[in-house]
């Protein structure tokens, strides 16, 4: 797991908004409060036999890599605007992991997939069937990224709003 905060200044809730919506993260739909990626990475040797080819020990890794926003509260920020970050940062990493855990179980599913793999006739068709599973697997996963994102308002129904 790796954690790229960006960093923001400001004492008000006006001033931390307006640098989030300038150095937040971006994607392919805009600039976000947060952005989390997760990265699937399967490997496996091949067992060749008389009946044709399987998978050998199936290793799959997973990436992590969690976009957040980083204050250190100036002397003149008021208390409520740190208790109001606080809440809302706490919030917002609550969001952040429900995609960690996408891309968690994105992977503990490739690999049981992976595992169940018969033998084919040659290891082409092996390695081709593998990698066509663990894209069906991923294809899956971003799915349920996208649904959750659209439920929970990209984390606004969990309390990750600001101001």
């Amino acid at each position: 797991i790796e954690q790229k905060p960006y960093k923001i200044v400001g004492s008000t809730t006006s001033d931390l908004r307006r640098q989030m919506d300038v150095l937040g993260p971006t994607d392919a739909k805009g600039r976000h409060d947060a952005y989390t990626t997760w990265y699937v990475r399967w490997t496996h040797p091949y067992e060749s036999s008389a009946t044709g080819c399987s998978l050998g020990d199936v290793k799959v890794s997973v990436r992590v890599t969690y976009t957040l926003p980083e204050w250190k509260p100036p002397p003149d920020a008021a208390p409520d605007v740190v208790t109001r970050w606080n809440r809302y940062l706490s919030a917002l990493k609550t969001h952040e992991d429900g995609h960690k855990d996408h891309g968690i179980g994105a992977g503990r599913d490739v690999l049981a997939e992976l595992r169940r793999l018969g033998t084919r006739s040659t290891c082409a068709e092996a390695g081709s069937d593998a990698s066509a599973e663990g894209n069906r697997v991923l294809d899956r996963y971003r799915k349920k990224d996208h649904g959750y994102d659209t439920s929970t308002n990209h984390g606004a129904t969990q309390g990750a709003r600001f101001p």
